[in-house]
């Protein structure tokens, strides 16, 4: 599957219950680019869990976490409006084992990523916040 933003590869994957109010629809599955990390809702099957997991080294082995990871990186496109998101959403995954800014520091320096976000402007202004 084509990215709607940039045409690059998308994988499937499913959303977990409780992060599907995050995402565009309330869908229950999206398509996660592997250049962007945008998502868009889509009809199609999941991929494998190890398939989702794959979109990026610094990604969580767990596929929900690494969708939780992928719909934060999307909300950081607005702080000011997401902030009681964002903040719901680095509790659920520090419980689910995840080092959400170490995650988010290395998807900031991965060559191959490009989310609308500015992760390495961002990063610092979620600390402060969620800190």
């Amino acid at each position: 599957m084509a990215c709607p933003a940039c045409g690059d590869d998308a994988t499937v994957a499913a959303v977990p219950e409780r992060l599907r109010e995050y995402v565009p629809g309330n869908a229950d599955r999206v398509a996660i680019c592997s250049s962007c990390l945008s998502m868009s809702p889509t009809d199609e099957s999941p991929a494998d869990s190890a398939t989702v997991s794959a979109l990026s080294d610094p990604m969580p082995a767990d596929s929900e976490a690494t969708v939780g990871v992928v719909v934060l990186v999307n909300l950081l496109e607005s702080l000011a409006h997401n902030r009681a998101a964002i903040e719901s959403l680095v509790g659920w995954l520090e419980t689910r084992g995840v080092d959400v800014f170490l995650v988010l520091d290395r998807l900031a320096a991965d060559p191959e990523l490009e989310p609308d976000a500015d992760l390495e402007r961002r990063l610092p202004q979620v600390e402060q916040f969620v800190g």
